[in-house]
């Protein structure tokens, strides 16, 4: 098994839509992303920012083959994820 880093998620962005973004490169087998924690959350509502949903701020994408997952990181690395 092959583990890839995801060092920032965008906003509105789940484990689902990760899934379905790399799931063309290979066989994705678990998605884990970490929720931002309560007082970021409120100093960002504080601000003005939206409310609605869960922020995700990091995570990690399991891949069934390590090569697999090894080829996609050297591919996507510093690369942006948009699902527009």
């Amino acid at each position: 098994r092959g583990v890839l880093y995801v060092a920032r998620v965008p906003p509105r962005m789940g484990p689902g839509i990760i899934k379905s973004l790399l799931s063309p490169y290979g066989d994705v087998t678990r998605v884990y992303l970490v929720a931002e924690d309560k007082s970021a959350r409120k100093r960002r509502q504080r601000m003005g920012g939206s409310g609605r949903g869960v922020r995700y701020t990091e995570g990690w994408v399991e891949f069934a083959e390590r090569k697999v997952a090894k080829r996609v990181a050297a591919g996507l690395n510093k690369a942006p994820i948009t699902n527009k």
